[in-house]
Protein backbone atom coordinates (compact mmCIF):
# COMPACT_ATOMS: atom_id res chain seq x y z
CA UNK A 1 0.00 0.00 0.00
CA UNK A 2 1.04 3.47 -0.37
CA UNK A 3 -0.01 6.57 1.64
CA UNK A 4 0.39 10.61 0.74
CA UNK A 5 2.13 12.65 2.90
CA UNK A 6 -0.44 14.58 5.56
CA UNK A 7 -0.34 16.84 8.35
CA UNK A 8 -1.26 15.98 11.67
CA UNK A 9 -4.84 16.10 12.65
CA UNK A 10 -5.20 15.32 16.30
CA UNK A 11 -3.64 13.08 18.65
CA UNK A 12 -4.69 10.11 16.72
CA UNK A 13 -3.42 10.29 12.96
CA UNK A 14 -1.22 8.46 11.23
CA UNK A 15 0.27 8.71 8.51
CA UNK A 16 1.63 5.63 6.56
CA UNK A 17 5.41 6.81 5.65
CA UNK A 18 7.58 4.96 3.03
CA UNK A 19 11.28 4.87 2.21
CA UNK A 20 13.93 3.32 -0.01
CA UNK A 21 16.27 3.21 2.48
CA UNK A 22 16.82 1.48 6.52
CA UNK A 23 19.46 3.78 7.14
CA UNK A 24 18.33 6.77 9.32
CA UNK A 25 17.05 10.20 8.09
CA UNK A 26 16.11 12.21 10.55
CA UNK A 27 16.68 13.47 13.89
CA UNK A 28 13.57 14.63 16.59
CA UNK A 29 13.61 16.61 19.57
CA UNK A 30 10.93 15.80 22.69
CA UNK A 31 8.13 18.17 20.80
CA UNK A 32 8.55 16.83 16.77
CA UNK A 33 7.46 13.48 15.43
CA UNK A 34 10.40 11.04 16.04
CA UNK A 35 11.92 8.48 13.08
CA UNK A 36 11.24 4.79 14.23
CA UNK A 37 11.63 2.91 15.72
CA UNK A 38 12.90 4.06 18.81
CA UNK A 39 14.16 2.71 22.18
CA UNK A 40 11.35 3.16 24.47
CA UNK A 41 12.45 4.27 27.58
CA UNK A 42 10.30 3.81 30.35
CA UNK A 43 11.32 5.80 32.96
CA UNK A 44 10.84 9.17 30.65
CA UNK A 45 7.12 8.02 29.85
CA UNK A 46 4.37 9.87 31.00
CA UNK A 47 0.38 9.52 31.58
CA UNK A 48 -1.76 8.70 28.88
CA UNK A 49 -5.41 8.58 29.55
CA UNK A 50 -6.56 7.73 26.24
CA UNK A 51 -8.61 4.33 25.76
CA UNK A 52 -7.74 1.52 23.43
CA UNK A 53 -11.24 -0.46 22.79
CA UNK A 54 -11.22 -3.66 20.35
CA UNK A 55 -14.82 -4.12 19.49
CA UNK A 56 -14.25 -6.60 16.78
CA UNK A 57 -17.84 -7.74 15.68
CA UNK A 58 -17.49 -11.03 14.69
CA UNK A 59 -15.89 -14.01 15.97
CA UNK A 60 -13.00 -15.02 13.44
CA UNK A 61 -11.79 -13.95 10.38
CA UNK A 62 -10.19 -15.33 7.19
CA UNK A 63 -6.69 -14.01 6.41
CA UNK A 64 -5.08 -13.99 3.10
CA UNK A 65 -1.35 -14.00 3.65
CA UNK A 66 1.16 -13.02 1.63
CA UNK A 67 5.01 -12.42 1.23
CA UNK A 68 5.94 -8.96 0.21
CA UNK A 69 8.64 -8.92 -2.19
CA UNK A 70 11.34 -6.22 -3.41
CA UNK A 71 13.24 -8.07 -5.22
CA UNK A 72 13.91 -11.50 -7.16
CA UNK A 73 12.67 -14.64 -5.63
CA UNK A 74 16.07 -16.35 -4.82
CA UNK A 75 17.26 -13.30 -2.15
CA UNK A 76 15.57 -11.97 0.88
CA UNK A 77 16.13 -8.21 1.88
CA UNK A 78 15.42 -6.03 4.95
CA UNK A 79 12.66 -4.10 3.75
CA UNK A 80 10.63 -7.24 2.93
CA UNK A 81 7.82 -8.67 5.18
CA UNK A 82 5.22 -11.46 5.37
CA UNK A 83 1.40 -9.69 6.18
CA UNK A 84 -1.78 -10.39 5.64
CA UNK A 85 -5.29 -9.06 5.22
CA UNK A 86 -8.92 -9.96 6.86
CA UNK A 87 -11.57 -10.50 3.85
CA UNK A 88 -14.64 -9.59 3.52
CA UNK A 89 -16.31 -5.89 3.47
CA UNK A 90 -18.20 -5.42 6.72
CA UNK A 91 -16.11 -2.97 7.95
CA UNK A 92 -18.08 -3.33 12.06
CA UNK A 93 -16.35 -7.02 11.85
CA UNK A 94 -12.91 -5.24 12.09
CA UNK A 95 -13.29 -2.27 13.94
CA UNK A 96 -11.54 -1.16 17.41
CA UNK A 97 -11.62 2.14 18.71
CA UNK A 98 -8.98 4.63 19.76
CA UNK A 99 -9.49 7.70 22.10
CA UNK A 100 -13.66 6.97 21.27
CA UNK A 101 -12.65 7.12 17.42
CA UNK A 102 -13.67 3.96 14.78
CA UNK A 103 -10.47 2.66 13.47
CA UNK A 104 -11.03 -0.45 11.17
CA UNK A 105 -8.54 -3.20 10.34
CA UNK A 106 -6.23 -3.51 7.38
CA UNK A 107 -3.50 -5.46 7.63
CA UNK A 108 -1.15 -6.91 9.39
CA UNK A 109 2.82 -7.78 8.99
CA UNK A 110 6.14 -9.18 10.79
CA UNK A 111 9.22 -7.95 11.34
CA UNK A 112 11.19 -11.04 12.73
CA UNK A 113 13.10 -9.06 14.76
CA UNK A 114 11.89 -6.66 17.30
CA UNK A 115 11.95 -3.24 15.81
CA UNK A 116 11.21 -1.75 19.32
CA UNK A 117 13.40 -1.92 21.93
CA UNK A 118 12.27 -1.19 25.62
CA UNK A 119 14.94 0.49 27.86
CA UNK A 120 17.27 -0.84 25.56
CA UNK A 121 16.42 -4.50 25.67
CA UNK A 122 15.57 -6.73 22.70
CA UNK A 123 11.58 -8.47 22.88
CA UNK A 124 12.01 -11.37 20.08
CA UNK A 125 10.22 -10.69 17.06
CA UNK A 126 7.11 -7.44 15.81
CA UNK A 127 3.63 -7.34 14.74
CA UNK A 128 2.46 -4.23 13.55
CA UNK A 129 -1.36 -4.64 13.31
CA UNK A 130 -2.70 -1.39 11.15
CA UNK A 131 -5.84 0.39 10.97
CA UNK A 132 -7.30 3.51 9.77
CA UNK A 133 -10.70 5.44 10.53
CA UNK A 134 -13.48 7.24 8.48
CA UNK A 135 -11.88 10.26 8.11
CA UNK A 136 -8.46 8.06 6.44
CA UNK A 137 -6.53 8.46 9.40
CA UNK A 138 -3.80 5.16 10.74
CA UNK A 139 -3.84 3.79 13.73
CA UNK A 140 -0.55 0.92 14.03
CA UNK A 141 -0.60 -1.30 17.14
CA UNK A 142 2.91 -2.89 17.91
CA UNK A 143 2.91 -6.67 19.40
CA UNK A 144 6.30 -8.17 20.59
CA UNK A 145 6.69 -11.84 20.24
CA UNK A 146 8.42 -14.35 22.13
CA UNK A 147 9.32 -18.16 21.67
CA UNK A 148 6.98 -19.97 23.74
CA UNK A 149 7.90 -23.09 23.12
CA UNK A 150 4.72 -25.56 22.94
CA UNK A 151 2.73 -22.33 23.94
CA UNK A 152 1.94 -20.32 21.02
CA UNK A 153 -1.30 -17.75 20.20
CA UNK A 154 -3.52 -16.58 17.34
CA UNK A 155 -0.12 -15.49 15.89
CA UNK A 156 0.84 -18.97 15.08
CA UNK A 157 -2.48 -19.42 12.63
CA UNK A 158 -1.41 -16.77 10.72
CA UNK A 159 2.60 -17.24 10.54
CA UNK A 160 2.50 -21.16 10.70
CA UNK A 161 5.27 -23.17 10.84
CA UNK A 162 5.06 -22.98 7.18
CA UNK A 163 4.65 -18.92 6.22
CA UNK A 164 4.14 -17.73 2.89
CA UNK A 165 7.29 -17.75 0.61
CA UNK A 166 8.26 -14.92 -2.10
CA UNK A 167 7.32 -17.31 -4.91
CA UNK A 168 4.74 -19.60 -3.17
CA UNK A 169 1.57 -16.94 -3.79
CA UNK A 170 -0.71 -16.61 -1.10
CA UNK A 171 -2.36 -18.92 1.46
CA UNK A 172 -5.66 -18.23 3.47
CA UNK A 173 -5.97 -18.70 7.20
CA UNK A 174 -9.05 -19.34 8.53
CA UNK A 175 -10.49 -18.70 11.88
CA UNK A 176 -8.43 -16.11 13.00
CA UNK A 177 -9.60 -14.30 15.92
CA UNK A 178 -8.23 -10.50 15.80
CA UNK A 179 -8.64 -9.81 18.91
CA UNK A 180 -6.43 -12.94 19.51
CA UNK A 181 -3.77 -11.02 18.01
CA UNK A 182 -3.44 -8.45 21.09
CA UNK A 183 -2.71 -9.10 24.41
CA UNK A 184 -5.75 -9.65 26.86
CA UNK A 185 -4.51 -6.31 28.46
CA UNK A 186 -4.85 -3.91 25.51
CA UNK A 187 -4.90 -0.71 28.23
CA UNK A 188 -1.31 -1.44 29.09
CA UNK A 189 1.00 0.33 26.24
CA UNK A 190 3.00 3.19 25.39
CA UNK A 191 2.19 5.94 22.72
CA UNK A 192 4.18 8.14 21.14
CA UNK A 193 4.79 9.35 17.15
CA UNK A 194 7.18 8.72 15.01
CA UNK A 195 7.11 7.46 11.14
CA UNK A 196 6.41 4.24 9.56
CA UNK A 197 9.68 2.04 9.62
CA UNK A 198 8.64 -0.71 6.38
CA UNK A 199 9.95 1.22 3.03
CA UNK A 200 7.43 1.38 0.31
CA UNK A 201 9.61 2.83 -1.87
CA UNK A 202 9.89 6.36 -0.89
CA UNK A 203 10.53 9.00 2.31
CA UNK A 204 9.43 8.21 5.60
CA UNK A 205 6.94 10.19 6.00
CA UNK A 206 6.15 11.99 9.30
CA UNK A 207 3.49 11.38 11.74
CA UNK A 208 3.02 7.98 12.70
CA UNK A 209 1.17 7.21 15.81
CA UNK A 210 2.48 4.61 17.61
CA UNK A 211 0.83 2.42 20.06
CA UNK A 212 3.33 -0.19 21.44
CA UNK A 213 2.15 -2.80 24.45
CA UNK A 214 3.52 -3.55 27.48
CA UNK A 215 2.82 -7.56 27.41
CA UNK A 216 4.58 -9.69 25.57
CA UNK A 217 2.59 -12.48 23.08
CA UNK A 218 4.03 -16.32 22.50
CA UNK A 219 4.42 -18.56 19.25
CA UNK A 220 5.66 -21.64 19.17
CA UNK A 221 8.90 -22.87 18.48
CA UNK A 222 8.29 -24.14 15.18
CA UNK A 223 6.57 -21.02 13.86
CA UNK A 224 9.37 -18.58 15.60
CA UNK A 225 11.95 -20.46 13.86
CA UNK A 226 9.92 -20.39 10.50
CA UNK A 227 9.80 -16.65 10.69
CA UNK A 228 13.21 -16.22 11.59
CA UNK A 229 14.36 -18.39 9.28
CA UNK A 230 13.15 -16.48 6.06
CA UNK A 231 15.65 -13.47 6.78
CA UNK A 232 18.81 -15.57 8.95
CA UNK A 233 21.29 -14.11 6.43
CA UNK A 234 20.62 -10.79 7.53
CA UNK A 235 21.76 -9.39 10.50
CA UNK A 236 18.73 -7.62 11.79
CA UNK A 237 16.25 -10.22 9.79
CA UNK A 238 13.81 -7.88 7.74
CA UNK A 239 14.03 -4.92 10.95
CA UNK A 240 15.08 -1.51 10.96
CA UNK A 241 17.38 -0.76 13.99
CA UNK A 242 15.97 1.83 16.33
CA UNK A 243 17.19 5.36 15.45
CA UNK A 244 18.57 7.44 18.40
CA UNK A 245 15.28 9.84 18.76
CA UNK A 246 13.55 10.68 21.92
CA UNK A 247 10.37 11.59 21.45
CA UNK A 248 7.66 12.28 24.16
CA UNK A 249 6.78 8.58 25.48
CA UNK A 250 3.40 8.30 27.45
CA UNK A 251 1.85 5.26 28.65
CA UNK A 252 -1.35 3.98 29.66
CA UNK A 253 -2.33 3.10 32.50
Amino acid sequence: MKFRRTRLLGAALITMAVSASLAPVSGATASTPAESPIDIVTVSSTPDTRDLAPSYNIATQTVTMEYKSKGSCTARQADEDIHGKANGTATWDKSIQFDGVDYVFQEIHYHATAEHEVSGANRGAEAHLVHKNAAGDYLVLAVHLTDGGATGSEHDKLITSSPPTECGGSANRTGVSLRGLLPTDVDRSWRYVGSLTTPLGGPYLQPVQWVVFKDTMTVQTSTWNALRGIWSGLTNHNSKPHTADTPVITQYP
